[in-house]
C-alpha cells in the first residue's frame, strides 16, 4: 500500500519513533478513487439488485473475499467513528484496507495461462529477438504417444 501513499509517514531517530499522516506518494488518481469508494462503507453490507447478476459470473473464492471485505470494512467504519475519529480520517483508513482486499482479489483472479498448442513457434522467435534463447526450452514438452502392443 506504500505505492498508493496510504501508509503513515515515520520519522525515527534512535529509540524515538514519530508517526505522521499518510505519505501521499504514488498515484494520486488511484488513491482518490479508493478514498471515494471507501465512503460507501458507511452503510450496512448488502448486495444490491443491480449487482446481483454480476455475482453469478464471479468465482466463489472471489465472492467470499468481497463479502468479507464488505462486512469487515463496514464494521471498521463503525468502530473508528464510535471512537471519535474524523470521518475523513476513517475513510482514508478504510481505503488502505480496501487496497489490501483488492490485492487479494487480484491474486485469486489471476491464474497462470495454460500453454496452448495454437501458440506458434514464430511467436516465440519474434520474442527471442536474437538473444539466443532456445525456442525448444520455451515450448512445453509434448506427451509421448502410447505404443500399441
Amino acid at each position: 500500500m506504500g505505492y498508493l501513499g496510504l501508509v503513515p509517514g515515520e520519522r525515527s531517530t534512535g529509540e524515538t519513533t514519530k508517526r505522521g499522516g499518510f505519505t501521499k506518494a504514488g498515484n494520486s488518481r488511484v488513491r482518490t478513487l479508493l478514498v471515494e469508494s471507501a465512503w460507501t462503507y458507511r452503510f450496512p453490507p448488502r448486495i444490491g439488485s443491480k449487482k446481483l447478476y454480476k455475482l453469478k459470473n464471479v468465482s466463489s473464492p472471489i465472492r467470499e473475499i468481497a463479502w468479507k471485505a464488505q462486512t469487515r470494512l463496514t464494521a471498521r467504519y463503525r468502530v473508528l467513528t464510535s471512537r471519535g475519529k474524523k470521518s475523513t480520517v476513517v475513510c482514508t483508513a478504510i481505503a488502505r484496507e480496501l487496497a489490501g482486499f483488492m490485492w487479494a482479489v487480484s491474486k485469486e483472479a489471476i491464474q497462470p495461462r495454460p500453454w496452448s498448442q495454437s501458440t506458434s513457434l514464430a511467436h516465440w522467435r519474434r520474442r527471442d529477438n536474437g538473444r539466443g534463447t532456445s525456442v525448444r526450452a520455451l515450448w512445453p514438452a509434448r506427451p509421448t504417444p502410447a505404443v500399441r502392443q
